[in-house]
């Protein structure tokens, strides 16, 4: 069971490759049956997951409940605050994506950025004189942490300080690619005399601008988040790439294959799962 957050399926990045490993984990191990959605707003998912909980198992099943955001974590922790309540807990496993570990019995993970965003930094010094990074949300401490090691690598290479601004300051800032779009537009203007970047740390935001640099081409250099998103404009000119289909097919497949699961688990540059790819020569 997968609970993908509001701004979630169809990003085409980040949540859509989750999606992908676990479909390829499901078709590669027989017995995993996946269902998932996506909260709506004002939508009470924590009484639908506890009553999961509480749900008595039938002989030799299992279930996993998959909260794919870091804006899960206090539901995460309300629901496992007492697992004294559930009956076959030994059967019942929650994992929480992009969280440090938590007291309660849940798995968690993080993908560490702040290296790769500090070489899409120096990158992007390369090739502009002004950078800005876009937040989705202004409270999430993960993708601030990459606006930071980029604002790093940027300075290290001779760059100025990156100007930093959020959309919004709760998740709703992952799916508003319109105002992403209009402020794109407004910064790049207010800079009509440098060679500009923006790094795009908002979800499914990004498309807004994406979509500017395919209609004012050679006015801004960007970068993919999350996937390789170079076919969305020709003005991207590296993808720091999130292996979350990886690191879901492999959690999943040692669930169903009964192996011990880490409690938590950081991936940085040197495991693979994140990585800063460029285009590809035609």
């Amino acid at each position: 069971m997968v609970l993908f957050p509001e701004s979630g399926l169809g990003d085409q990045g980040y949540n859509d490759n989750t999606l992908r490993g676990m479909e390829e984990a499901s078709q590669e191990r027989t017995g995993i049956s996946l269902t998932y959605f996506t909260s709506e707003e004002g939508e009470d998912v924590g009484e639908f997951f506890r009553a999961l909980l509480y749900y008595e198992l039938k002989e030799n099943s299992h279930l996993l409940l998959v909260l794919a955001g870091s804006e899960y974590r206090d539901l995460a922790r309300s629901l496992m605050a007492d697992t004294s309540r559930y009956p076959d807990l030994d059967r019942k496993k929650v994992l929480l994506f992009e969280s440090e570990e938590v007291e309660e019995p849940v798995h968690t993970f993080r993908i560490l950025s702040e290296r790769a965003s500090y070489q899409l930094g120096q990158l992007a010094a390369s090739r502009a004189t002004q950078a800005a990074v876009l937040l989705g949300s202004s409270t999430d401490p993960n993708v601030s942490k990459a606006a930071q090691g980029f604002a790093e690598g940027f300075k290290a290479a001779g760059g100025g300080e990156p100007e930093v601004h959020a959309l919004s300051d709760t998740p709703a800032g992952f799916a508003m690619p319109a105002e992403a779009y209009n402020y794109t537009a407004q910064w790049v203007a207010a800079h009509a005399d440098a060679r500009t970047f923006i790094y795009p740390l908002a979800g499914g935001s990004n498309h807004g601008v994406y979509r500017y640099t395919r209609e004012n081409e050679d006015r801004l250099w960007t970068a993919g988040v999350d996937a390789d998103q170079s076919r969305f404009s020709k003005d991207i000119i590296a993808s720091v790439v999130k292996h979350t289909d990886r690191i879901l097919k492999q959690f999943l497949m040692d669930w169903r294959d009964g192996k011990e699961l880490a409690k938590h688990t950081d991936y940085d540059v040197e495991s693979g799962m994140i990585e800063v790819v460029t285009p590809r020569t035609p």
